[in-house]
């Protein structure tokens, strides 16, 4: 998963695109940075979750961050990871049982967390809206990812401030494959 950050929001002419980022780390998994100059790039987000390892790489435009991730939940932001996350996510749990099973049936606990969200100026938000003059920006994407050893689930959404349980798309790769 890739996420713009905010700085730099534009690349010195010449770098790569942060296209080629889930390309390399699919390719060479945590070993990617071996194989990629980022500066000059914009500023991203990138986690990555193989079989075995789940690891959270930040880059500003100065410095590229490595983290291990933890198991559990994690949230991320364009910003970065979340250190505090909303109570009712901690608490909450995917319900892969029936990994087939609908968004609603498999996210249940968390879904009412976004569903009233509306979006806000505040950057940790679960949706952002940012006004640069006299446009607009807002959080245009989210979802859910279920990882565990051989097998991914990824819900999503194309526009959480204005979606619903029937808007929600489904993919599985693994025994989470069935959804």
């Amino acid at each position: 998963m890739v996420l713009n950050r905010p700085e730099p929001r534009v690349a010195i002419a010449g770098a790569p695109s942060r296209g080629v980022l889930p390309l390399l780390g699919v390719r060479h998994q945590d070993r990617w940075p071996r194989y990629l100059d980022v500066e000059g790039m914009a500023g991203f987000n990138l986690v990555l979750v193989t079989p075995k390892t789940a690891r959270w790489w930040s880059f500003d435009g100065d410095e590229l961050r490595d983290e291990p991730l933890a198991p559990g939940v994690s949230m991320f932001t364009p910003r970065g990871r979340l250190l505090e996350i909303d109570p009712r996510l901690l608490a909450g749990s995917a319900q892969l049982a029936d990994p087939g099973g609908p968004t609603p049936q498999v996210w249940h606990d968390w879904l009412p967390v976004i569903e009233g969200v509306r979006p806000s100026p505040d950057p940790t938000a679960l949706v952002v809206r940012k006004q640069v003059g006299d446009d607009s920006y807002e959080t245009v994407f989210a979802q859910f990812i279920a990882a565990s050893p051989g097998a991914l689930r990824l819900d999503y959404l194309p526009y959480p401030a204005q979606g619903d349980a029937a808007d929600w798309t489904t993919a599985g790769w693994g025994s989470l494959a069935d959804g």
